[in-house]
């Protein structure tokens, strides 16, 4: 592939939460019942929302009404541990920062050769997220494996733009089979609430790529 410099705002400025009965926000975590037992919503619904306004204004056709946005589908709403999962975000996404050359700016640059280090992060990352599996810590696998994802599907362009694509296939089916051992155990172990709209997020995630990119590798059937 061409080596294509791609400016990006930093992810971790976008990234949708929201803790119950309050907007999106990044910054303020209002709720504080939430808080007090370190958990966060993850609201889906939102961000899927903008995908499909923005589709259909390219199309010409009309945005869903004020209301109809305004009210919340908590079927795409996942909550799990605020502390351990963004405490891991952060240090994924600063590591990524790192090794492309980049600072927290709020802008990024990639280009295809940025590919291969974010994929040795984020393999890295499953490799912890399992030993901890292995050392009968399920919640603590789920927060990294969890973390990962945020990463991940945030900076897309290590599956988007790479020169290796067998490595991005192996990612995906290393991260799919420990995604499958981590759900081996309930969701009050994990710390989970929502584990179907999870699984609904991780299935568009994968199959995603595959379906643009013609990856192949085993993954979560379509949503």
């Amino acid at each position: 592939m061409l080596d294509q410099s791609k400016p990006r705002k930093n992810p971790r400025s976008i990234l949708i939460i929201t803790m119950a009965g309050t907007p999106n926000t990044t910054a303020e975590l209002t709720d504080e019942g939430l808080i007090a037992n370190d958990r966060v919503v993850l609201d889906f619904s939102s961000a899927n929302e903008e995908v499909e306004e923005e589709d259909e204004a390219e199309e010409g056709g009309e945005r869903p009404a004020k209301r109809q946005r305004q009210e919340k589908d908590t079927t795409k709403a996942v909550e799990v541990p605020l502390k351990a999962t963004f405490d891991r975000v952060d240090k994924i996404n600063n590591t990524i920062m790192r090794v492309t050359g980049n600072d927290d700016s709020g802008f990024c640059m990639f280009n295809t050769s940025s590919s291969y280090p974010m994929m040795m992060v984020y393999k890295k990352e499953i490799a912890a997220s399992r030993k901890l599996l292995k050392a009968k810590k399920p919640q603590d696998a789920f927060c990294i494996a969890m973390a990962a994802y945020l990463s991940m599907q945030d900076y897309d362009v290590w599956y988007h733009d790479t020169e290796d694509p067998r490595t991005v296939e192996l990612l995906f089916t290393a991260y799919y089979k420990l995604w499958n051992d981590i759900f081996k155990s309930d969701d009050t172990t994990l710390g989970l609430k929502g584990r179907e709209a999870l699984i609904h997020e991780l299935s568009k995630f994968g199959n995603g790529a595959k379906d643009d990119l013609e990856y192949n590798f085993p993954w979560f059937s379509k949503a």
